[in-house]
């Protein structure tokens, strides 16, 4: 029997214009690419809609998106086992996923984006970067993981902007 436990890392439909969501779904493909196994959780969203925003999803749901150059798995029940391990990014509050094994990534400071912090005991925090950590909640600032993605569009943009220069 396999012990090794899933990754099961919480993030939102992937989007190429939102730093958070794009190393959230890099975390899970590196993962696979090592040889663990990770998968996609559709996060619920954090901000309220305003309510024609809520009317309209309601009507049309928005399929969750993947980056397709990605390995990046969505998550089934049977997926999140009690071997599991489940990432949340800084902005989710509580434990949504009621899972006993917590890992909280800091890809900015806690509670920046959202103006309150709560987070349950026994979790395991890592940083994006020392701008994201936050002593008062953190004692392990050398728990840093950091990802970097570009966009194909802006490499595209420079290079062009390079060439112009000449």
């Amino acid at each position: 029997m396999n012990n090794r436990p899933n990754y099961i890392i919480y993030a939102p439909s992937f989007s190429e214009n939102n730093g958070g969501c794009i190393v959230l779904h890099k975390l899970c493909h590196m993962l696979n690419q090592l040889g663990e196994r990770a998968f996609l959780w559709p996060m619920e969203p954090v901000y309220k809609p305003r309510m024609r925003d809520r009317v309209l999803s309601f009507l049309k749901p928005k399929p969750f998106e993947v980056n397709k150059e990605f390995n990046t798995p969505v998550a089934t029940p049977k997926d999140l086992n009690d071997n599991s391990i489940v990432i949340y990014p800084e902005i989710i509050n509580g434990n949504p996923l009621k899972h006993k094994n917590v890992v909280r990534w800091f890809l900015h400071k806690p509670g920046h984006h959202t103006g309150k912090v709560e987070y349950g005991e026994n979790e395991l925090y890592f940083i994006f970067d020392q701008y994201c950590d936050d002593p008062s909640l953190n004692n392990n600032p050398e728990n840093e993981l950091f990802l970097v993605q570009l966009n194909p569009a802006y490499k595209k943009a420079d290079l062009k902007r390079l060439l112009e220069k000449e």
